[in-house]
């Protein structure tokens, strides 16, 4: 897929028009590395740009993005402080199975309290992975667990016989802000790389 795609998107460069190449350029940030290296070589075979060293010129600056999912930090200090403070975020949400555990087990459902408890465990671990090393993999495990623990709450409401709107929507806007926060994370980590 690779050689082909680019030999495809280096054909379609060669027939843009002088300004679509110009926006070409402006985008740059959003185009994979070879695909805006190819940009820039039509743009210096066109003479619309000199040398590379034109690009930071206000002409030819990179357009910031109007709205994303997940906004870039281009900072480093910063990006690693939101980093750090989602992790706690999520670090924070994984007490909630742990206090699931320790109810299940006063109830003398203790096999489960147990797993409750352990995945509790895990999950805070992880985070604290998270916000110490700064690693993807962490984030990977806490998913995983995320993941588990929504078909657990699925369960464990479809046998609840008075089910309310509002736990319903409380558990919903917990998993949302927790799977925003570590996907958000990861996003953030993969910028570092």
């Amino acid at each position: 897929m690779g050689d082909n795609f680019f030999n495809e998107f280096s054909k379609k460069v060669a027939g843009y028009s002088d300004d679509e190449l110009i926006e070409v350029l402006k985008n740059r940030s959003h185009y994979k590395g070879q695909a805006a290296q190819l940009a820039v070589k039509e743009a210096l075979k066109r003479g619309i740009i000199r040398s590379e060293a034109d690009l930071p010129e206000k002409e030819y600056e990179v357009k910031p993005s109007r709205f994303t999912i997940f906004p870039p930090v281009k900072n480093a200090g910063s990006r690693e402080q939101l980093i750090r403070s989602l992790a706690r975020s999520v670090l924070l949400t994984g007490v909630i199975p742990l206090i699931f555990g320790f109810i299940k087990i006063s109830g003398k459902d203790i096999m489960e309290g147990i797993v409750l408890l352990l995945l509790g465990i895990i999950w805070i671990l992880a985070s604290a992975m998270v916000l110490r090393k700064l690693e993807e993999k962490f984030v990977y495990v806490v998913l995983f667990i995320c993941f588990l623990s929504f078909f657990y709450v699925y369960r464990f409401f479809s046998q609840v016989q008075l089910l309310r709107v509002t736990d319903m929507f409380i558990a919903i806007v917990i998993y949302g802000l927790v799977f925003y926060c570590l996907l958000y994370i990861r996003s953030l980590l993969k910028i570092r790389d």
